[in-house]
């Protein structure tokens, strides 16, 4: 009866069609639920399972993420002590948990769930398997978006050779993942190759290494971390996806992320081939979003005193330029000015050196004056 009520009560935590609670009601249903279970079967029986991962759904959805590890992690531990330590239904915790530990800053307990998480793939499919080298190339790009960039493309290295022959969308999911790798590198020394690529990042940022914007040595510097080994995977990928069956969606993805990769490297003419070939792929798809309808941002330096100033309330530099053809900018201006004229130099400084994806126009890339870009300074 009481296996019933607990059930019942996770059904009512839930938000649906039939009916909707706020976070804070799933969170005390969920809690209760866990409760009524320790109640009726004691503190690690498997019943708990459940409702102490709806527990921490319904805490991470209410915006307690750091409270949301204690029962995830003990969800874990149930499964595990009573279902075996490899268990394959703690791979989905475990991902969820290296989440939660990553977003508190905690990589080193990130790190050590990873390494559980790969043991666990390991055992539960075989090493040899095409679903642990799928599971390998997911636990890589973790290692990346953490700091750890050794480690992850050394098991991005395992995960390739294991699908070169044998699945060729997973095995461009897997380069391209080698190719990000580089890029969570930039965003290491606060270098952002998307507008959420600092966001996603979760490793330290190395401030005090970082190159000078101002420095002649930045751009070599920058092609220093986009690695030889990035550029050949994301050259791969680009060839897997003209010639293999692919959905044309799928195919313009791949070019673009080509194209940047070599915008971000400044090599605007060998990008102009990868976007122009996408451009001609995204014909084939009806209703789709144009990607070269406006400049799209793939290497910005984020000012320092962007990243180091107080958290108060964001102030704003807003600039207005022309992206050329080539992606860079020119005739650049601040058209708005909360902070002064540090903040402001800094802005200009990091948009010289920034590189855009152009505006493309019948395979052509054109110049687009009247770019508008804002920087927040919090």
């Amino acid at each position: 009866m009481r296996l019933f009520a607990y059930a019942l009560l996770a059904a009512l935590a839930l938000c649906d069609s039939a009916w909707c609670v706020d976070a804070g009601s799933a969170k005390d249903r969920y809690a209760r639920a866990v409760h009524d279970a320790e109640q009726q079967y004691g503190p690690t029986d498997s019943a708990l399972i459940e409702p102490l991962v709806g527990l921490a759904d319904a805490l991470i959805a209410a915006g307690q993420p750091a409270d949301a590890i204690e029962p995830l992690t003990r969800a874990v531990g149930i499964l595990r002590r009573n279902s075996g330590l490899y268990e394959q239904r703690q791979y989905a915790l475990l991902s969820q948990l290296t989440d939660l530990h990553s977003l508190q800053g905690d990589v080193d307990s990130a790190v050590a769930v990873l390494g559980y998480m790969e043991r666990v793939s390991e055992r539960a499919d075989g090493r040899q398997s095409l679903q642990h080298a799928h599971s390998l190339a997911a636990i890589a790009a973790w290692y990346c978006r953490l700091g750890r960039f050794d480690s992850g493309r050394e098991r991005f290295r395992r995960s390739i050779a294991r699908l070169r022959t044998n699945d060729d969308e997973q095995l461009i999911d897997a380069l391209l993942g080698l190719t990000r790798c580089s890029f969570d590198e930039l965003a290491a020394e606060s270098i952002a190759t998307s507008p959420d690529s600092l966001e996603s990042y979760r490793g330290p940022v190395l401030l005090t290494s970082r190159i000078s914007i101002g420095s002649p040595t930045f751009q070599h510097h920058v092609q220093k971390i986009m690695r030889p080994e990035a550029e050949q995977a994301v050259r791969y990928a680009a060839q897997l996806a003209e010639t293999v069956t692919l959905l044309p969606q799928r195919r313009v993805e791949v070019l673009l992320q080509a194209g940047d990769w070599f915008q971000a490297k400044d090599h605007s003419r060998t990008a102009r081939r990868y976007y122009a070939s996408a451009q001609r792929w995204l014909k084939h798809i009806e209703s789709a979003d144009d990607p070269f309808a406006a400049p799209v941002q793939v290497l910005y330096p984020v000012p320092t005193l962007a990243l180091s100033a107080p958290s108060t309330n964001a102030r704003y530099v807003e600039a207005e330029f022309t992206v050329r053809a080539d992606g860079h900018i020119d005739s650049g201006r601040v058209i708005t000015n909360d902070l002064g004229r540090s903040a402001a130099d800094e802005t200009l400084q990091a948009l010289q050196v920034a590189r855009f994806r152009p505006r493309m126009v019948e395979d052509t890339a054109v110049d687009t004056p009247g770019v508008r870009f804002r920087q927040a300074f919090k």
